[in-house]
Protein backbone atom coordinates (compact mmCIF):
# COMPACT_ATOMS: atom_id res chain seq x y z
CA UNK A 1 0.00 0.00 0.00
CA UNK A 2 1.22 3.50 -0.65
CA UNK A 3 0.93 6.18 2.04
CA UNK A 4 -1.53 9.02 1.47
CA UNK A 5 -0.33 11.30 4.30
CA UNK A 6 -3.68 11.30 6.09
CA UNK A 7 -3.76 13.75 8.98
CA UNK A 8 -4.76 12.51 12.44
CA UNK A 9 -8.45 12.49 13.33
CA UNK A 10 -10.26 11.75 16.56
CA UNK A 11 -13.09 9.24 16.96
CA UNK A 12 -15.82 11.91 16.88
CA UNK A 13 -14.45 13.27 13.61
CA UNK A 14 -14.33 9.79 12.07
CA UNK A 15 -17.90 9.05 13.25
CA UNK A 16 -19.16 12.32 11.77
CA UNK A 17 -17.38 11.52 8.49
CA UNK A 18 -18.82 7.98 8.35
CA UNK A 19 -22.31 9.21 9.27
CA UNK A 20 -22.22 11.42 6.17
CA UNK A 21 -22.43 8.33 3.94
CA UNK A 22 -25.78 7.04 2.78
CA UNK A 23 -26.29 3.49 4.00
CA UNK A 24 -29.30 1.43 5.01
CA UNK A 25 -29.69 1.22 8.79
CA UNK A 26 -32.98 -0.65 8.65
CA UNK A 27 -33.74 -3.78 6.69
CA UNK A 28 -36.99 -4.35 4.80
CA UNK A 29 -39.48 -6.88 6.15
CA UNK A 30 -39.48 -8.99 2.98
CA UNK A 31 -36.94 -10.15 0.39
CA UNK A 32 -38.66 -8.11 -2.32
CA UNK A 33 -37.50 -4.99 -0.48
CA UNK A 34 -33.86 -6.02 -0.94
CA UNK A 35 -33.81 -5.60 -4.73
CA UNK A 36 -33.05 -1.89 -4.47
CA UNK A 37 -29.73 -2.77 -2.78
CA UNK A 38 -28.62 -4.91 -5.72
CA UNK A 39 -28.12 -1.84 -7.92
CA UNK A 40 -24.51 -0.77 -8.29
CA UNK A 41 -23.39 2.82 -7.88
CA UNK A 42 -20.46 3.62 -10.18
CA UNK A 43 -19.42 6.44 -7.81
CA UNK A 44 -18.45 3.90 -5.14
CA UNK A 45 -14.72 3.20 -5.31
CA UNK A 46 -14.15 1.31 -2.07
CA UNK A 47 -15.93 -0.97 0.36
CA UNK A 48 -14.73 -0.73 3.96
CA UNK A 49 -15.90 -3.58 6.14
CA UNK A 50 -15.24 -3.31 9.88
CA UNK A 51 -17.10 -3.57 13.19
CA UNK A 52 -20.68 -2.49 12.59
CA UNK A 53 -23.23 -3.22 15.27
CA UNK A 54 -26.02 -2.35 12.83
CA UNK A 55 -24.97 -4.79 10.10
CA UNK A 56 -27.95 -6.03 8.11
CA UNK A 57 -28.88 -7.73 4.83
CA UNK A 58 -29.05 -4.50 2.78
CA UNK A 59 -25.52 -3.52 3.85
CA UNK A 60 -24.22 -6.99 2.98
CA UNK A 61 -25.98 -6.89 -0.42
CA UNK A 62 -24.62 -3.43 -1.20
CA UNK A 63 -21.05 -4.44 -0.30
CA UNK A 64 -21.24 -7.60 -2.41
CA UNK A 65 -22.80 -5.72 -5.34
CA UNK A 66 -20.10 -3.01 -5.39
CA UNK A 67 -17.32 -5.60 -5.10
CA UNK A 68 -18.41 -7.23 -8.36
CA UNK A 69 -16.44 -4.45 -10.03
CA UNK A 70 -12.75 -5.41 -9.83
CA UNK A 71 -11.60 -1.80 -9.53
CA UNK A 72 -13.48 -1.31 -6.24
CA UNK A 73 -11.01 -1.44 -3.33
CA UNK A 74 -11.96 -3.87 -0.56
CA UNK A 75 -10.66 -2.95 2.91
CA UNK A 76 -11.30 -4.91 6.07
CA UNK A 77 -10.67 -4.06 9.70
CA UNK A 78 -11.93 -6.34 12.43
CA UNK A 79 -11.85 -10.06 11.62
CA UNK A 80 -12.75 -11.49 15.02
CA UNK A 81 -15.36 -14.19 14.43
CA UNK A 82 -16.10 -14.16 18.14
CA UNK A 83 -15.53 -11.51 20.78
CA UNK A 84 -15.35 -11.91 24.56
CA UNK A 85 -18.48 -10.91 26.46
CA UNK A 86 -17.23 -9.68 29.85
CA UNK A 87 -20.65 -9.86 31.50
CA UNK A 88 -21.15 -13.57 30.77
CA UNK A 89 -17.58 -14.77 30.34
CA UNK A 90 -18.66 -16.31 27.04
CA UNK A 91 -18.18 -15.33 23.42
CA UNK A 92 -20.47 -13.36 21.10
CA UNK A 93 -20.50 -12.92 17.33
CA UNK A 94 -17.82 -10.65 15.94
CA UNK A 95 -17.47 -8.76 12.66
CA UNK A 96 -15.41 -11.55 11.08
CA UNK A 97 -18.48 -13.71 10.53
CA UNK A 98 -20.02 -11.02 8.32
CA UNK A 99 -16.71 -10.26 6.61
CA UNK A 100 -16.48 -13.95 5.70
CA UNK A 101 -19.91 -13.76 4.07
CA UNK A 102 -18.82 -10.79 1.92
CA UNK A 103 -15.54 -12.54 1.00
CA UNK A 104 -17.35 -15.75 0.00
CA UNK A 105 -20.10 -14.04 -1.99
CA UNK A 106 -17.91 -11.44 -3.72
CA UNK A 107 -15.06 -13.90 -4.33
CA UNK A 108 -12.68 -11.11 -3.30
CA UNK A 109 -10.00 -10.97 -0.60
CA UNK A 110 -9.79 -7.68 1.29
CA UNK A 111 -6.71 -5.67 2.10
CA UNK A 112 -6.54 -6.54 5.79
CA UNK A 113 -5.92 -3.38 7.82
CA UNK A 114 -6.70 -4.83 11.25
CA UNK A 115 -5.46 -7.93 13.01
CA UNK A 116 -4.29 -10.42 11.72
CA UNK A 117 -3.21 -8.38 8.70
CA UNK A 118 0.46 -7.74 8.07
CA UNK A 119 -0.27 -4.05 7.33
CA UNK A 120 -1.26 -3.50 10.97
CA UNK A 121 1.93 -5.13 12.27
CA UNK A 122 4.15 -3.17 9.90
CA UNK A 123 2.40 0.07 10.91
CA UNK A 124 3.01 -0.71 14.59
CA UNK A 125 6.70 -1.40 13.90
CA UNK A 126 7.10 1.84 11.98
CA UNK A 127 5.32 3.82 14.67
CA UNK A 128 7.53 2.29 17.40
CA UNK A 129 10.64 2.76 15.24
CA UNK A 130 11.41 -0.98 15.26
CA UNK A 131 13.13 -2.51 12.23
CA UNK A 132 13.69 -6.12 13.35
CA UNK A 133 10.36 -7.97 13.63
CA UNK A 134 12.06 -10.93 15.30
CA UNK A 135 12.81 -8.78 18.36
CA UNK A 136 9.12 -8.01 18.95
CA UNK A 137 7.01 -10.10 21.34
CA UNK A 138 3.35 -9.71 20.38
CA UNK A 139 1.06 -10.59 23.29
CA UNK A 140 -2.58 -11.44 22.76
CA UNK A 141 -5.44 -13.65 23.86
CA UNK A 142 -6.99 -14.61 20.50
CA UNK A 143 -5.30 -17.21 18.32
CA UNK A 144 -6.58 -16.13 14.91
CA UNK A 145 -6.21 -12.39 15.37
CA UNK A 146 -3.28 -11.93 17.74
CA UNK A 147 -1.09 -14.94 16.99
CA UNK A 148 -2.07 -14.63 13.31
CA UNK A 149 -0.80 -11.04 13.22
CA UNK A 150 2.40 -12.01 15.00
CA UNK A 151 3.12 -14.84 12.57
CA UNK A 152 2.20 -12.74 9.49
CA UNK A 153 4.60 -10.00 10.58
CA UNK A 154 7.44 -12.19 11.86
CA UNK A 155 6.99 -11.35 15.55
CA UNK A 156 7.56 -13.75 18.43
CA UNK A 157 4.16 -14.49 19.96
CA UNK A 158 2.78 -15.01 23.46
CA UNK A 159 -0.77 -16.34 23.80
CA UNK A 160 -2.57 -15.53 27.04
CA UNK A 161 -5.08 -18.32 27.63
CA UNK A 162 -7.87 -15.99 28.79
CA UNK A 163 -10.21 -16.81 25.89
CA UNK A 164 -8.53 -19.95 24.61
CA UNK A 165 -8.15 -23.50 25.83
CA UNK A 166 -5.26 -25.85 25.06
CA UNK A 167 -7.75 -27.85 22.98
CA UNK A 168 -8.47 -24.79 20.79
CA UNK A 169 -4.75 -24.13 20.52
CA UNK A 170 -4.17 -27.71 19.32
CA UNK A 171 -6.77 -27.20 16.56
CA UNK A 172 -4.83 -24.18 15.27
CA UNK A 173 -1.41 -25.78 14.88
CA UNK A 174 -0.57 -23.56 11.91
CA UNK A 175 -0.86 -20.60 14.31
CA UNK A 176 1.06 -22.16 17.17
CA UNK A 177 2.34 -19.42 19.52
CA UNK A 178 6.00 -19.29 20.48
CA UNK A 179 4.96 -19.05 24.13
CA UNK A 180 1.74 -19.29 26.11
CA UNK A 181 0.67 -18.52 29.67
CA UNK A 182 -2.49 -18.77 31.75
CA UNK A 183 -2.44 -15.03 32.47
CA UNK A 184 -0.14 -12.04 32.31
CA UNK A 185 0.16 -12.27 36.10
CA UNK A 186 1.62 -15.77 35.80
CA UNK A 187 4.60 -14.24 33.99
CA UNK A 188 5.66 -12.12 36.98
CA UNK A 189 7.66 -14.95 38.57
CA UNK A 190 9.52 -15.53 35.31
CA UNK A 191 10.22 -11.83 34.76
CA UNK A 192 11.37 -11.31 38.35
CA UNK A 193 14.15 -13.87 37.78
CA UNK A 194 15.72 -11.56 35.20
Amino acid sequence: MKPINLMKADAACVKQFLDSFDHPDQAPDHYSGLYQYLEDDEEIGAVVFDSDFKVNMPKLYKAITHLKRPEVIFLSGATDKYIPLPTTGGLGLGAGIFTDIVIAESKREPIQLGKPGRVFGEFAMKRANVSNAGRVLFIGDMIEQDIGLGKATGFKTLLIMTHCSEEQMMKNQKLWPDYYADSLGSLLDVLNKY
